[in-house]
């Protein structure tokens, strides 16, 4: 992946970041960040979920 691809990736995660502050970091760091964004997107969505279900649960109880 080229490094504009991953600062797009990073700045769908999060937007507020500025592309010309991440053009700034070499393409390790840049890779290292998307991850730990990633993650934190996959178990903010995971608890999501698990709220949901609880409702659901005390919806059917």
């Amino acid at each position: 992946m080229s490094k504009r691809e991953t600062i797009d990736r990073i700045r769908r995660l999060n937007p507020t970041a500025q592309p010309e502050f991440l053009a700034t970091f070499d393409d390790a760091d840049l890779l290292a960040y998307l991850h730990q964004l990633q993650e934190l997107d996959r178990e903010r969505r995971e608890q999501e979920l698990e709220a949901r279900t609880d409702r659901l649960a005390l919806v059917g109880a």
